[in-house]
């Protein structure tokens, strides 16, 4: 009895801790930060069934998707197979909670500038904000009704059983012709932080006109927050000289979500306002909606215009001699 008290908490010890070394070999890099947001991913779900606090799924999303971001940049060095079902699975997750996010952030914005309006045009934005509520319902039910399928449960499972073994799916360090591939982090973390940098840099040239297709600037968010989590990831090795990085690479991708959920709320009022509009209504029926649809407008504009200056933050000699910097360090 004694035994396993002490075999529980030395496992308890290693889901608590955090720390990746130099010569740690990628699977026990990739596994380690698997399971440092699995565990936060676990913290949060039982407020995320409540339902009270909206915070809880912002941060349970957040542990997925940084899952999500592991396995894209870790993934080459787990078995494919065994470890394919789980990431599935993540995928899954995230792509029902980040509808319901969507809406909270929508819902929240509204309620915000609904303060600002008169009474008439108040209670018409209220119309809005309760469709929304309701839209926001349905995909909960949804999240919901997965965070109670076997699947699920299955995943929540075994998904630990997976990162605490050393010898579950990991990929070997040769290849079929025995030839000897680089497999600790010492050796391959300059490889991966220069590849995530290069994918950001590939947009050069890409975003500098007038008329830019919105999802290009999602993806390209995307590739911004990857190289983000990268360094977090890594922040064991690379040190507190990552944060100025960190802390100009979230503002671009803040910056940049913000542009995103500013043209989703513009399409979604404009829709509201053209259905009016088919139903020949009359001209001025629906002043709050029409007011907040200008603010979004206007707020969308004011967000085009600045990113460049966002951007240039990093994209400069600056960011790239402390990145250069942070890679040393391996």
């Amino acid at each position: 009895m004694e035994g396993r008290t002490r075999r529980r908490a030395s496992e308890d010890r290693r889901w608590l801790e955090s720390k990746i070394l130099p010569n740690d070999t990628m699977p026990e890099v990739a596994k380690n930060v698997l399971r440092v947001h699995f565990r936060k991913m676990l913290e949060n779900e039982k407020g995320v069934r409540k339902g009270e606090d909206m915070e809880k799924l912002h941060d349970m999303r957040v542990a997925v998707r940084r899952m999500r971001t592991a396995s894209r940049i870790f993934g080459d060095f787990l078995d494919s197979e065994e470890f394919g079902r789980f990431n599935r699975a993540l995928k899954t997750l995230g792509r029902t909670m980040g509808p319901v996010r969507d809406m909270d952030i929508w819902i929240a914005n509204a309620l915000s500038f609904r303060e600002t309006l008169p009474l008439r045009a108040g209670l018409d934005l209220d119309g809005v904000i309760r469709d929304w509520q309701a839209d926001r319902e349905k995909l909960r039910v949804r999240m919901l009704a997965y965070m109670a399928s076997p699947r699920y449960r299955r995943f929540r499972r075994n998904f630990p059983t997976f990162l605490d073994d050393p010898e579950i799916g990991v990929r070997v360090a040769q290849d079929s012709g025995g030839q000897i591939r680089p497999l600790t982090l010492r050796q391959l973390g300059p490889v991966i932080l220069y590849g995530r940098l290069a994918a950001v840099r590939a947009y050069e040239g890409w975003l500098e006109a007038d008329e830019i297709p919105l999802r290009r600037y999602h993806r390209f968010r995307i590739e911004v927050k990857r190289l983000r989590y990268a360094l977090e990831f890594l922040t064991d090795i690379t040190g507190p000289e990552a944060e100025p990085l960190i802390g100009s690479l979230k503002r671009v991708q803040d910056h940049l979500g913000d542009l995103r959920e500013t043209w989703m709320a513009s399409d979604r009022l404009e829709a509201v306002l053209k259905s009016s509009a088919a139903g020949n209504k009359k001209s001025g029926q629906h002043p709050g909606i029409a007011a907040y649809l200008a603010s979004r407008r206007d707020h969308f504009e004011s967000l085009f215009e600045s990113f460049p200056s966002v951007w240039a933050t990093i994209r400069n000699p600056e960011f790239n001699r402390r990145f250069a910097a942070l890679v040393a360090a391996f």
